[in-house]
């Protein structure tokens, strides 16, 4: 399979990645062509935490471009928040952002992705945080943490390997993410 994510893939990352999926073909479901590729990537020589993260990112990407979700940016930036580079995000048709962070394991991490979400809520109320993970147990209890209010940042987590994934790339095309004009933080004359 090519790459439809050319731009963001970059560097050694980059390059891994588009030797992993040059022999994964697109399967009849997201979960499964992620699965394919995060298994080809595993069988690779060039595993790292860090790699782990960037393929983990890459193959999300991926999956959203093949699937036809809609315009989702990369390392997203909304006008300079704190903390404000999100994995993913956009702006739906219906007026509000969406972040979606990738996290291949959570552990801790969980809190980085609600603090994000908590954030760019008190500024747009109605924005809508969701997190990716590749562990079922993990995301479990993360689901669970979200039922109790401990989470209020995070809307949902998915796991990328399992059908679950597959019903929220469908929620997210009925979402219908657009392309947004570039809005510059501050505005005034210069001193």
């Amino acid at each position: 399979m090519h790459t439809s994510i050319d731009k963001i893939v970059t560097g050694k990352a980059g390059d891994i990645y588009k030797q992993v999926i040059q022999d994964i073909e697109l399967q009849d479901s997201p979960h499964k062509t992620f699965k394919s590729i995060w298994s080809a990537y595993e069988h690779g020589d060039s595993k790292s935490n860090n790699m782990n993260g960037h393929i983990f990112e890459y193959a999300v990407c991926e999956i959203f471009k093949k699937y036809n979700v809609g315009v989702l940016y990369f390392q997203c930036v909304f006008w300079g928040m704190p903390h404000d580079r999100f994995d993913i995000g956009g702006w739906t048709k219906q007026q509000r952002p969406i972040i979606i962070s990738c996290k291949t394991s959570l552990r801790e991490r969980w809190k980085q992705a609600d603090m994000e979400g908590r954030l760019l809520k008190n500024i747009f109320p109605k924005a809508e945080s969701y997190l990716i993970t590749n562990e079922p147990v993990e995301a479990k209890a993360q689901r669970r943490r979200i039922e109790t209010g401990t989470s209020q940042g995070i809307d949902n987590v998915f796991v990328a390997h399992e059908s679950e994934f597959d019903k929220f790339i469908n929620e997210l095309k009925e979402k219908n993410p657009i392309t947004c004009e570039p809005i510059i933080p501050l505005t005034g004359t210069r001193v």
